[in-house]
């Protein structure tokens, strides 16, 4: 799991060549047609090593699909996933926490924005602004600061704080469509329109789990009876690139007598640089097969497999 995780994090911003689609295999028909594994790829898995493949993508996306052999049950990719902090710890994560259910005003006391960020809030303007706001956010922010006087750089953090939990309620209450759209730069993209692009070139998704689309945009009004979800924040580095935060939703889900065995579907709610929007899928896909590396064992092959597509 620590493999796949260096993985999706070596990755996911350093797509930029297209690889053509392979030949469909079974195994992985849930992710059909957005991607197919070649035999060869199939052989590789089946031998312990790891894929990887950029996929095509426009409109200002990337997106790429990693797989790895997976010696564990299906649930414990639910158990992983719900132990969120320690899945993702790593010397890029800068911070991570899972937040509160219901969202508690104190779930992200622990996130502090460096110097820069704070100085970059300070300038912030609509139209102008270093860190992803909306018009209205960058309003309360500059009110923050001329209230607070001397004190204004503890203000400018709590105000930030505040700002993203009033996102995550906003998301519970209403769904993604609710969220404000970015006024950083001309193009007021909202967080809404870039997953309704997003799942547009989703297909394997909508066409599997419809429902759990709906739940993923309103939260409240198209719940998954058998799913369970959480909130959490993060701060990492891309690369050389600026510290970044972000929100996140997570839909967690276990089949019987289907494919994917385990199911984690997530959306960015909120990223403080690079990104509009992002919904990222992780699957255990088994078969009946055992593979050469399984035969003493007499276990099923199963893969973890991991698609993650951003603007």
């Amino acid at each position: 799991m620590k493999r796949m995780a260096s993985l999706v994090a070596a990755v996911t911003f350093a797509a930029a060549v297209v690889t053509p689609a392979l030949d469909s295999d079974n195994s992985f028909g849930f992710f059909s047609p957005t991607v197919r594994v070649s035999p060869s790829d199939r052989a590789r898995l089946d031998q312990g090593a790891a894929i990887a493949r950029v996929l095509p993508a426009d409109d200002g996306q990337i997106a790429f699909f990693a797989a790895a052999p997976l010696k564990a049950s299906p649930a414990r990719l639910l158990e992983w996933t719900r132990a969120i902090e320690q899945f993702k710890r790593g010397p890029m994560v800068l911070a991570v926490r899972r937040m509160s259910n219901p969202v508690a005003d104190d779930d992200l006391d622990a996130l502090v924005l460096d110097k820069e960020e704070v100085d970059d809030l300070k300038r912030c303007r609509v139209g102008k602004c270093e860190l992803k706001l909306s018009a209205g956010e960058i309003a309360a922010v500059q009110q923050a600061i001329a209230a607070a006087g001397t004190g204004w750089r503890d203000a400018v953090q709590r105000e930030f704080r505040r700002i993203l939990i009033a996102r995550v309620r906003l998301h519970d209450r209403s769904g993604l469509l609710a969220l404000p759209p970015y006024a950083d730069s001309g193009d007021r993209m909202s967080v809404g329109e870039t997953f309704s692009g997003i799942t547009a070139r989703s297909p394997y998704l909508t066409r599997a789990f419809p429902d759990l689309i709906n739940a993923l945009l309103a939260p409240r009004h198209a719940a998954l009876t058998r799913g369970e979800t959480f909130y959490y924040w993060s701060r990492e580095r891309l690369g050389g690139g600026k510290a970044v935060v972000t929100v996140t939703y997570v839909q967690l889900l276990q089949t019987v007598g289907q494919s994917p065995e385990a199911l984690s579907a997530s959306v960015q709610l909120y990223a403080s640089h690079y990104l509009d929007g992002a919904l990222a899928v992780t699957a255990v896909l088994c078969d009946g097969r055992v593979t050469p590396r399984e035969s003493q064992a007499g276990t099923r092959a199963c893969y973890l497999a991991y698609l993650n597509r951003a603007r």
